[in-house]
């Protein structure tokens, strides 16, 4: 289970991915390849 965030970053982080996820993935990617 993913614990819950009493300050709400962990939800609007959550929520940007969910929208964003295919540029997520490539920067992901991107760092991964740069590390």
């Amino acid at each position: 289970d993913i614990p819950t965030d009493s300050t709400g970053d962990f939800d609007m982080i959550y929520d940007f991915l969910k929208d964003n996820w295919k540029i997520a993935r490539w920067v992901a990617l991107g760092i991964v390849i740069l590390e």
